[in-house]
């Protein structure tokens, strides 16, 4: 935490506040929910920041498999990470890239890519409860499940933004531009 902090006070100095933005991990506690999380401590950090840039991806990662970003999900970090800030504004990410949970791990799949596999394999494609498809199909390695976002499963998702639970200030990042469908 403390070269953390030393680090993004060093960026504020030689830059400028306003020109100091920062990606941080998404939690819904203090202490923080997620492994490395409490290198971050958002109240020490927003006040030298313009932007803290939330990084709602990977809501299923670990251990997986399930969609890469959930809106509830998303509104609870957003709600959190506000009571952790003054007035430094904030962005959420939105995945633009799905996921293929292997035997192996997991990697990052395209809408392109997903669709294929899909159909290469002949799995039904069904929806998720957040709305995002999702299918299972048998590789030479095992069982797969694949988790990938299309128009409505985006729509269903950004739509939370416009809920009270996301401050109507805060910013969008499309992560993984050219992914998407």
């Amino acid at each position: 935490r403390l070269d953390v902090e030393a680090y993004v006070s060093e960026a504020s100095s030689a830059f400028g506040r306003q020109r100091t933005e920062l990606f941080v991990p998404p939690s819904i506690s203090s202490p923080s929910d997620i492994p490395g999380g409490d290198a971050f401590s958002l109240p020490t950090l927003s006040p030298m920041v313009s932007r803290l840039r939330v990084m709602t991806l990977d809501y299923s990662c670990c251990p997986g498999p399930g969609p890469t970003t959930d809106p509830t999900w998303t509104a609870d970090v957003m709600r959190f990470t506000r009571t952790q800030t003054a007035d430094t504004s904030l962005d959420f990410t939105f995945p633009l890239f799905g996921t293929d949970f292997g035997p192996n791990g997991q990697r990052s799949v395209t809408f392109v890519e997903a669709t294929g596999l899909a159909a290469t394999h002949r799995a039904a494609i069904r929806r998720s409860p957040t709305g995002a498809p999702t299918f299972r199909y048998a590789g030479p390695d095992g069982a797969h499940d694949v988790y990938f976002d299309d128009v409505v499963s985006t729509s269903l998702a950004l739509s939370a933004a416009d809920s009270d639970a996301i401050d109507a200030a805060a910013g969008v990042v499309f992560y993984g531009l050219g992914a998407e469908q």
